[in-house]
């Protein structure tokens, strides 16, 4: 039983845990204070994503659109989690001007499409500077891209919509710090959400804004 208490994400929740043994990834429906898995112990380094989901409204739910999502070519394997919501309808039609890929996005949530998009760009620099300009709240991604070379990396980004707390007459200040990344280096590399840090308490300072930036990198062996 993972603990943790009633709180506001509480549509469903997912991981992926990367190590030289293998990997994990796992998703569910239940809210991640309700869920019982059993974690292995892993051993040595490790790299993770670990997402707990609040739907935006009208959105599915389920463990098929909990996050970490998975997408897959010839050279790589990349999951993605993703909090905050980027206009898919527009990126539905540019998958479909830009890469002829016809995709009903009435059965998919914002972070599948922006998965899919950032995979038919292939290069995720110019990927997310692109997703960058479909944002209408929050672009706050973390990505654990797996090279078929065996190399792994994990990213973060942290960006949100400067006009949106405008739009909601909300104070710009107050927003920016709840959408915030927050970085320890207490115990390795962790990035968290506001909201996180707040309630693991520690030192955390603010993440660097604007920018696809790898936390951490290994080799698989």
């Amino acid at each position: 039983m993972i603990p943790g208490g009633a709180g506001s994400h509480d549509d469903g929740w997912g991981m992926v845990i990367l190590t030289k043994e293998g990997v994990l990834h796992y998703r569910s429906g239940k809210p991640v204070f309700e869920d019982q898995v059993e974690i292995p112990r892993f051993h040595g380094e490790v790299m993770a994503i670990v997402h707990a989901r609040k739907a935006a409204d009208g959105q599915p739910v389920g463990s098929h659109f909990s996050h970490p999502f998975v997408e897959s070519n010839d050279r790589f394997t990349l999951y993605m989690a993703h909090n905050g919501t980027v206009r898919k309808e527009e990126l539905g039609n540019i998958m479909l001007a830009q890469f002829g890929v016809k995709l009903d996005v009435g059965q998919l949530v914002d972070t599948e499409v922006a998965l899919k998009f950032v995979m038919a760009k292939g290069d995720l620099q110019e990927a997310v500077r692109e997703l960058m300009g479909y944002t209408k709240t929050a672009l706050n991604l973390f990505l654990l891209k797996v090279q078929r070379s065996r190399q792994a990396s994990l990213l973060y980004l942290s960006h949100y919509n400067a006009d949106y707390p405008k739009s909601r007459g909300l104070s710009e200040e107050d927003y920016r710090r709840y959408v915030d990344l927050y970085l320890s280096q207490e115990e390795g590399l962790t990035i968290a959400s506001s909201t996180v840090a707040h309630y693991c308490g520690g030192s955390w300072s603010i993440a660097e804004r604007g920018r696809l930036r790898e936390l951490a990198w290994a080799e698989l062996g």
